[in-house]
């Protein structure tokens, strides 16, 4: 567990196609984030020798994982979990969902690469308070449980409101590998794969202290 003297790890992934927005969009958030941090960037298996010299050049970055190093630490994790196994070989947004908050000890916050940030700000380093997950709000509820499936049918489902999982706060110790397994293995839930894993997180809201972003 990392003392509360430690810089606030920021992590975030990255695909290759994404390098170019995400030099700039990176750049944005360390330029205007005013406390101390580390960068830590997840590669979805798709960046090159070009594209972390890139990165290197360009943004402060304290370390990149590989899906190689990464899976080399969750998978003996995840060993009995046959949902999590089965969706993280076969969508890369499963390392937001399963490898980055199983492979962070202490509290951390992720952000999307593709974030501007245009104004100046603090505050987003929750590890010394009580709150497990504070998210972005989202607009609207994009989520894969459909209307009948979430409110009248038997699989009706607690989700929080309009949970944008693109810029998040966590304590991974409140995390529940075992509840996202059994999420994942109810395919009622899983309607739209692009907002499976969003979905997740709006189901683990409720059962956590959580609360989303005061954007003032």
């Amino acid at each position: 567990m990392a003392s509360r003297e430690d810089p606030l790890e920021v992590v975030t992934l990255l695909c290759s196609n994404h390098v170019n927005m995400a030099i700039t969009c990176l750049s944005s958030f360390q330029n205007r984030y005013q406390e101390d941090h580390t960068l830590t960037i997840y590669d979805d298996g798709t960046l090159s020798e070009s594209d972390v010299s890139k990165l290197n050049r360009n943004v402060d970055i304290d370390n990149i994982i590989t899906r190689q190093e990464a899976s080399s630490n969750v998978i003996p994790k995840i060993k009995n979990l046959e949902n999590i196994i089965e969706f993280r070989n076969e969508h890369p947004l499963s390392i937001k969902l399963i490898d980055i908050p199983i492979l962070n000890n202490d509290g951390f916050v992720y952000i999307d690469s593709d974030i501007l940030f245009i104004n100046d700000f603090y505050g987003i380093d929750k590890r010394n308070t009580d709150y497990e997950f504070i998210y972005m709000e989202d607009r609207q509820s994009g989520y894969s449980v459909r209307f009948m499936d979430r409110w009248i049918r038997k699989s009706r489902i607690e989700l929080m409101s309009k949970v944008n999982a693109g810029f998040y706060f966590l304590n991974p110790m409140s995390y529940d590998p075992d509840f996202v397994n059994w999420f994942l293995g109810k395919q009622e839930y899983r309607h739209n794969d692009f907002t499976v894993e969003q979905t997740c997180w709006a189901a683990l809201a409720p059962n956590l202290n959580s609360r989303k972003w005061n954007n003032k």
